[in-house]
């Protein structure tokens, strides 16, 4: 009885769980190139759902690659289509946004 309630807490903390698939690193799409940032979806699998995800690269003035990471609330029934709005959502940061997103 003691294993159930265990697992039942991994599964609620996100410790794997589910064939190991909650606590697996999330896979990454290949990189898009727009506006001079490289937009990389990366959606995650929660629950069942996959929610949107991905990182946003830009090279520094330095020479350092500048990194944003985020990750939404959105959600899908399959992974292309979170893809898809995370590339959408990442874009639209960046028209929005531009640099000011490597501030937060």
């Amino acid at each position: 009885m003691a294993g159930g309630f265990g697992q039942f807490l991994s599964k609620l903390l996100g410790a794997g769980g589910s064939g190991g698939k909650a606590g697996a690193a999330p896979q990454e799409d290949a990189p898009i190139d727009y506006k001079g940032y490289t937009i990389v979806a990366a959606p995650r699998q929660e629950g069942g759902a996959w929610v949107v995800a991905g990182t946003i690269r830009k090279p520094g003035a330095d020479g350092e690659a500048q990194e944003y990471e985020f990750i939404r609330a959105d959600s899908y029934p399959a992974r292309e289509p979170a893809a898809e709005f995370t590339v959408m959502k990442a874009k639209q940061m960046i028209d929005n946004e531009g640099d000011m997103i490597f501030r937060k």
